[in-house]
């Protein structure tokens, strides 16, 4: 646990290098001229695509959080599903969505009301994170996608927050 963490501290001070997506579907490495940055960007874009897939089909699967209808990836996540079914809310986890040509799965779709929901948890633990959430929002705004953001300091007040939110999203109540 300590390497990895090592390993992600010294990649986030080259990341002003790579252009990264979140999903091996829309990561790119960017190329910088200089063999030694392009080749740190390389190995950067295949270690954390062989650990992204790892962390899904092994690692998270026997350690999922679960609910009633399914597993999601954390407790806060399993808080707004808990949310949802209090309130009686249909939604789609993790739905794939293609917009240009990117695959996304944003954390929740809400199909009776027509928008998405993400959850973005780790906001504050690293640059690549946040540059994959940053995106993220550029591919839903280009292409007119309605999505309420959540973030830690929302969960633990959905009844507050979330309709505020979607109201500002959608316009109404």
């Amino acid at each position: 646990m300590i390497l990895i963490k090592t390993i992600k501290r010294l990649l986030d001070k080259i990341d002003g290098q790579i252009i990264y997506g979140g999903g091996k579907d829309i990561i790119k490495p960017k190329k910088t001229g200089s063999r030694v940055a392009d080749f740190l960007t390389w190995l950067d874009f295949v270690v954390f695509s062989f650990l992204d897939r790892l962390d899904t089909q092994v690692i998270f699967r026997g350690k999922s959080v679960r609910t009633e209808k399914g597993r999601v990836r954390s407790r806060a996540e399993k808080k707004i599903v808990a949310f949802f079914e209090k309130h009686n809310i249909h939604y789609v986890y993790e739905p794939k969505l293609i917009l240009d040509g990117v695959k996304l799965h944003p954390d929740f779709f809400l199909p009776e009301h027509g928008i998405y929901v993400e959850f973005w948890g780790m906001i504050n633990e690293s640059q690549r994170y946040r540059k994959t959430m940053q995106l993220k929002m550029r591919l839903y705004k280009k292409n007119n996608i309605p999505i309420v953001s959540l973030y830690p300091r929302h969960i633990k007040n959905l009844e507050k927050f979330f309709p505020l939110l979607c109201e500002k999203v959608m316009g109404r109540s």
